[in-house]
């Protein structure tokens, strides 16, 4: 799925705030969508938020991804946060599309991707439908719909780009609609 838009170079960024940065989980997707974009891709690991600010600002999207830390994005995600607070509202961050990737070996990734989508709303972002996704080892290879799956990053990036592109024909991934199931039983 490569994205034939020459104009993704320089309007799109990807941030990995990952602890683990170009060896964790949460690069092989990004990864996958920087590919897909041919945009930038950049570690938080190894550089600062001066040191983004301007490349951010010029960006008409940003795409974020982060590791689950106890229930918590990463330091690197929050020094960056904690710096960016200054540019609030500004034309760093108002009205520019942002998605959000969070990678977990367990459990608690909905609460951080939650918290993220707040923070960059706050900051001044737009939070397009469907374009933030959490990952678990603990779902991965299952075929249960209620779960994300790595593809569905391509409805996440689909959904993302109509906001940097300003067009609205949005998409949504499939789900589970049995609600009434019962998965626990009376052994249980």
């Amino acid at each position: 799925m490569v994205i034939s838009q020459n104009e993704n170079k320089s309007s799109v960024i990807v941030i990995n705030a990952s602890s683990s940065g170009a060896e964790g989980n949460t690069e092989l997707i990004l990864k996958k969508i920087s590919n897909d974009l041919n945009c930038e891709h950049v570690y938080l690991k190894e550089n600062s938020y001066a040191e983004l600010r301007e490349k951010i600002k010029k960006a008409k999207g940003i795409i974020l991804g982060t590791g689950n830390y106890w229930s918590n994005h990463s330091h690197y995600m929050q020094k960056f946060l904690e710096d960016a607070t200054g540019d609030e509202l500004s034309d760093v961050f108002l009205g520019k599309p942002v998605a959000l990737i969070v990678t977990s070996q367990s459990t608690g990734g909905m609460s951080v991707v939650s918290n993220l989508m707040t923070t960059f709303n706050l900051l001044g972002c737009v939070i397009p439908p469907l374009s933030c996704i959490v990952y678990s080892q603990s779902i991965h290879g299952s075929e249960n719909k209620e779960f994300w799956k790595i593809e569905d990053y391509k409805v996440m990036l689909h959904n993302f780009l109509q906001y940097v592109n300003d067009k609205k024909q949005l998409r949504i991934w499939d789900v589970g609609k049995n609600y009434n199931n019962k998965w626990i039983g009376p052994a249980d």
